[in-house]
Parts: C-alpha cells; sequence; structure tokens
C-alpha cells in the first residue's frame, strides 16, 4: 500500500500555487507474522503484474524552473497602441521524484503557459528550465509525457484497440507483440479502464462512448504506456 503525505511546496504569488503529494512506497518485502512459527519461517514478497516491468528504467529527475518570465505583445483596441501583457513574472519551484506537483490557479491565470514552458513546449520566455540541473533539450523528451486538455482519439476504436496501436508506435520493435499486449493490460488494470476495455471511444460519431473521466483516464494511459 503507498502512503500519501501532503505538503506545500512554495507559492510565488496567489494564482500559481503548488501543492506537492510525496508518495512513499513500502518495503516490497514483509513477514507474515501470522503464519510463522517454530518450523516455519518465510517471507512474502509479491509478484508484479504482468506488464509492470517490461520497461528500461528511468533515471530519477528533479525538475527546477527559475526566474521564468514571459510576455506577449497585444494591440490595444481602444488606443491602437501595441502593448506588452504580462503571461508570467518570476516563477519558480520544483518537481522532485516521488512527487506529484499540482499547479493551481483561476482562468488567466497562466498555468497552460507554465506548463507549457517547464514542459519544453514554448522556447518564448526567459529564465531557465533544468532536469537534474542541465539545461532542457530534445533529448529529454522522451522521459516527458504531456497530456493536453482536449483530448484527441480515434472514435471508432475500443480502448484497448487505440493502445495497441498507440504501444506499436511508442514501444516499437524493442518489445515484441506478446510484451506490448502485457503492458497495454497492464495499463487498462492501472487506469480503471477494465469495464470500457472493448468499447468504442465515441465522439464525433452517434456512438456514445467513453465518458469525460474515462476519456481522461485514456489519455493519461496512452502516455504512461512507455514509463
Amino acid at each position: 500500500m503507498w502512503q500519501l503525505r501532503l505538503t506545500r511546496c512554495s507559492s510565488v504569488e496567489r494564482a500559481h500555487s503548488f501543492t506537492c503529494f510525496l508518495a512513499e512506497q513500502p518495503a516490497m518485502a514483509t513477514i507474515n507474522k501470522q503464519a510463522v512459527t517454530e518450523e516455519q519461517h518465510y517471507i512474502e514478497i509479491p509478484t508484479p503484474k504482468l506488464g509492470a516491468t517490461i520497461l528500461m528504467d528511468v533515471p530519477k529527475m528533479t525538475l527546477e524552473w527559475n526566474n521564468v518570465h514571459m510576455s506577449v505583445k497585444i494591440k490595444n483596441q481602444v488606443t491602437k497602441q501595441v502593448e506588452e501583457k504580462i503571461i508570467l513574472q518570476d516563477n519558480h519551484g520544483s518537481a522532485s521524484p516521488g512527487q506529484l506537483v499540482v499547479l493551481m490557479g483561476p482562468s488567466g491565470a497562466g498555468k497552460s503557459s507554465m506548463l507549457d514552458v517547464i514542459a519544453g513546449r514554448n522556447k518564448d520566455f526567459t529564465g531557465s528550465v533544468t532536469v537534474n540541473g542541465h539545461k532542457w533539450n530534445k533529448a529529454m523528451n522522451r522521459y516527458a509525457s504531456y497530456v493536453m486538455q482536449d483530448d484527441v482519439f480515434y472514435a471508432t476504436l475500443t480502448v484497448k484497440e487505440h493502445l495497441m496501436f498507440q504501444a506499436e508506435l511508442r514501444m516499437g520493435k524493442a518489445f515484441n507483440p506478446e510484451e506490448r499486449e502485457a503492458r497495454v493490460d497492464y495499463v487498462i488494470d492501472e487506469l480503471g479502464l477494465t469495464k470500457c476495455r472493448d468499447s468504442q471511444i465515441g465522439g464525433v460519431t452517434d456512438v456514445r462512448g467513453l465518458s469525460g473521466g474515462e476519456r481522461k483516464r485514456l489519455s493519461f494511459a496512452t502516455e504512461i504506456l512507455t514509463n
């Protein structure tokens, strides 16, 4: 069982607050005290689910951003003059291995812009974004995933068909078909998509498809296939 410890990380200003959840995993090996007798001494070690351990280890990474500033030029409709609008101002923070960092703020506070910056999707800013002390570069994109606000799927595919298609694209020839399917089945189970695994995703068609929550979990499942 995982344990969550809630900690307050930092708050640059009211519109940019961060709350961290540090997940602590207990030791894998536990002693079954009830089953231990004078003649029996054994240790139970949980067996990982099929598909959970087929991927290569990803190095632990600490993401940091410092003095991030972003602004855009807009035309004032009244004065007709071009003015500078500040989107982000002197933002800083960090995300360490084992932490879930939540970025919160009202509409228009710059949350999406901030995520685009720290995910390496927007380079039009000043300040720094580093991973383990190194400046973000294209090679680091393989270790990062980004779930968009608007989900994009093939409406007529089922949940498993979509993930199998994505697994073939993302995992490639490094894994055989059995390993890819095992990984897909594992992710489906972990994200609570078992009941709708054979349901069409739906959307633009007449098919009702998945609920909003199921679609978002499917987007997340797609991104963690290789992590």
